[in-house]
């Protein structure tokens, strides 16, 4: 793993990588807005946007550089000054001394994650969606190169086979396992 983890540390591989993480980035963000078009969750949803401030001069000056970058892939991050980081976001007005200016990405958004996945959850049950938590998977059946069934172990040892259309697997970093 680790020689894997540094293989991908080399710069060709890193500009690989950040062109793919932006692109899911931005499609989850576009995926997100059409989702509330769709199914109103309350989940302290504001478009206000995300304001990085910065303290050190030289951590600014390279995350001044880093989205710079980042524009090519299409992430409209606005190097701001320290004054414009204060009308952004008047609560830093104590930080003021402190402040050598910002990233501003006025397109993001913020939210309570919680509230949305437990929302969305609850919608998805509504609509006939089933989750197995704390479930163990024994085995993934294919069949013609497509997932046939899943054999799945419960908490209580009980095994079940089970077909569905389709399937969304969420286990973190046990997924690849």
């Amino acid at each position: 793993w680790l020689l894997q983890f540094l293989s991908e540390c080399r710069l060709s591989k890193y500009q690989y990588n950040l062109k793919h993480l932006v692109s899911l980035g931005l499609y989850s963000r576009q995926a997100l807005q059409e989702l509330r078009q769709v199914v109103p969750i309350d989940y302290d949803h504001k478009e206000n946007g995300i304001l990085l401030f910065f303290t050190e001069q030289t951590s600014f000056d390279k995350a001044a550089q880093n989205a710079k970058q980042l524009r090519q892939f299409g992430v409209q991050r606005e190097v701001v000054s320290a004054e414009q980081c204060l009308n952004i976001e008047p609560s830093l007005h104590s930080q003021k001394a402190q402040l050598v200016g910002g990233l501003y990405s006025k397109y993001d958004e913020t939210g309570d994650a919680h509230k949305f996945t437990q929302a969305l959850a609850q919608q998805a049950a509504q609509e006939g969606v089933v989750f197995s938590y704390d479930t163990h998977i024994e085995k993934i059946q294919i069949a013609n190169g497509d997932i046939d069934s899943l054999v799945l172990r419960h908490t209580d040892g009980t095994i079940e086979r089970l077909r569905a259309d389709r399937y969304v697997m969420c286990l973190g970093p046990s997924t690849a396992r």
